[in-house]
């Protein structure tokens, strides 16, 4: 290290010394410059009494640290005194004295400068704590909905720690969601906030777009909500897609009294097939659709498949050993996550324990159940004609 500037200037700085007191200070030291510019209006010096000096022995500058010529001064005004008052010391006579009131002056100023410049950083005895957990709530107005009134409580899982809310319902609507707590990072977490909740009270629903550069903490949020509200969410959204169906049917032309597969998503519908017996469910619609497909044995492997839901496409991945199905995984989906999850433990048990496709859709998850069995056919090399295309499924996230 010796060879680069930095140690050429080191050892200098250690050779000087040794023949120089102070030899960095009194040379090199940028900031003693600029106290040597500040130190000569100083109110505290150095009174040396000539008279009483013969000028000859000069013992009082051979002490100086600072190597001033002190025998030529009767007030030492030099910029370089550090007042290390070894001058003072070493003379004999007591020639050399300092002024006692301006060194009380000078170090009662600077202690109460310094006094008042700590006092400045105590917070004060009695504080009120402000938690940046819980960011204030965002209320907006919402039509009647069909939640029970009351307030509920939900968490879920954020990008640093887990996410706390509160949802109002009034007069069957989400009226207010309040954060009660949360890990996240405040910046991230309140652009999430003040755009997630607004959407959601405002679409009556958990079913909105996540904020660009705050995903994690937006998702935190709604799925709070969801488990906040639990089954009555999942009912809501079910109506709500029996009415999208509903609309994408009349949309294709289909006449209120031809069998449907929407039949499934109300109560008002299922009774409706319930009372004419000459309309046919979905389930007896999908197993006559279904009966193209066979039993047996099928070959052992792996084989990959896909299936068009509610708003997308589900792929799934089907193990066979032993000439049987033994595991059915779903690799991706873009159907609604309270429907897809009852399809998708219903259906999926149905194939397995059957061996075959020839299974009933689950009620009130038409759609994602028929995308798991288009995408289990289409694995295993089976025709399946999924009726959701002539429902009016597959549409974007809205």
């Amino acid at each position: 290290m010796f060879l680069s500037i930095g140690g050429a200037l080191l050892l200098l700085i250690i050779i000087g010394s040794l023949f120089i007191e102070r030899f960095f200070c009194k040379y090199l030291c940028p900031l003693g410059a600029l106290f040597t510019l500040a130190s000569r209006f100083r109110v505290f010096r150095l009174k040396r009494d000539s008279s009483q000096c013969s000028g000859r022995c000069r013992v009082c500058t051979r002490k100086c640290s600072m190597s001033i010529p002190l025998y030529k001064y009767d007030s030492v005004n030099s910029g370089e005194c550090i007042n290390c008052m070894k001058c003072s010391s070493a003379c004999a006579f007591g020639n050399i004295k300092a002024e006692t009131i301006p060194a009380v002056t000078g170090t009662v100023a600077a202690v109460a400068l310094t006094g008042v410049a700590f006092a400045g950083t105590l917070q004060p005895a009695k504080t009120t704590s402000v938690s940046v957990q819980a960011p204030t709530s965002v209320s907006f107005s919402a039509t009647n909905g069909r939640f029970r009134d009351g307030s509920y409580t939900g968490s879920a899982a954020g990008y640093r720690g887990t996410t706390s809310v509160t949802v109002k319902v009034e007069n069957g609507s989400i009226s207010e969601i309040t954060v009660d707590s949360t890990g996240d990072d405040r910046e991230f977490f309140s652009k999430a906030q003040s755009g997630v909740i607004p959407a959601i009270i405002s679409a009556q629903s958990t079913n909105v777009d996540t904020v660009s550069g705050a995903t994690y903490s937006s998702q935190g949020i709604i799925n709070a909500v969801e488990s906040a509200l639990g089954d009555q969410l999942l009912q809501n959204s079910a109506e709500t897609e029996n009415k999208e169906t509903t609309q994408a049917e009349q949309k294709h032309g289909k006449s209120e009294g031809q069998p449907s597969t929407q039949a499934e998503f109300g109560d008002e519908q299922g009774t409706q097939a319930q009372e004419n017996p000459d309309n046919n469910t979905v389930e007896e619609e999908t197993e006559s659709q279904q009966s193209k497909s066979s039993n047996g044995s099928f070959a052992d492997g792996t084989y990959t498949g896909s299936g068009s839901g509610f708003r997308g496409t589900t792929s799934v991945s089907v193990n066979v050993q032993n000439g049987s199905i033994t595991d059915i995984t779903v690799t991706s989906y873009q159907d609604d996550y309270p429907f897809f999850s009852r399809a998708e433990s219903g259906v999926i048990s149905e194939i397995l324990a059957s061996q075959s496709i020839n299974v009933s859709t689950v009620s009130g998850a038409t759609f994602s159940s028929n995308s798991i069995i288009e995408a289990v056919a289409n694995a295993l090399g089976q025709e399946f004609s999924n009726p959701n295309s002539s429902m009016g499924g597959g549409h974007g996230r809205h």
